[in-house]
């Protein structure tokens, strides 16, 4: 997580983080949580090698996205291509593959990371917020102006297709 933040976490967040990933899985419903960070890279790292496949589904859901990520600024003012291009640079080579995004260069990639990394450098060394800054306050953000019902929200109209008493799939190693 942290390679391309604004700093490397602390031990203290990474052990949060995973306290919290722990606790949001046993509200889920999930048996089985990895107990350490590393667990979690492991079961990850598992299930992208044993799951990560091309679903049309998937597809549009990716190409819809980043299509909405070509208007927000400063995007809106780049070609909507070169954005894409971009946002190819950011992903990492399975999830490229799993969507049958083009491959990118080497260099597209370097630049693609190298311009965030630039990024974390500048937003390290502002200072910080005196008052928290939320989506709501941000002219950028779109969202639903007339509110929403959650029951309407989400991507399985019929359910979540994981039963809820199913077991994550072993950690490697």
């Amino acid at each position: 997580m942290g390679e391309l933040g604004w700093r490397p976490l602390s031990e203290h967040e990474r052990i949060a983080s995973t306290q919290y990933y722990r606790k949001l899985g046993a509200h889920m419903g999930i048996k089985g949580m990895p107990e350490t960070r590393q667990g979690f890279a492991e079961l990850m790292d598992d299930y992208e090698r044993t799951h990560f496949a091309y679903h049309p589904g998937a597809r549009a859901v990716a190409d819809a996205t980043l299509a909405l990520f070509t208007t927000f600024p400063p995007n809106h003012r780049a070609p909507s291509r070169l954005v894409t291009r971009f946002s190819y640079g950011l992903m990492d080579d399975a999830l490229r593959a799993a969507f049958r995004y083009p491959r990118i260069s080497a260099l597209e990639q370097r630049l693609a990371r190298g311009a965030i990394m630039a990024r974390s450098r500048v937003v390290r060394m502002l200072p910080p917020r005196a008052e928290p800054r939320y989506a709501r306050h941000l002219p950028n953000i779109r969202s639903y102006p007339d509110g929403y019902d959650v029951a309407d929200l989400g991507t399985f109209p019929q359910g979540c297709p994981v039963p809820r008493d199913a077991e994550p799939p072993a950690a490697a190693g």
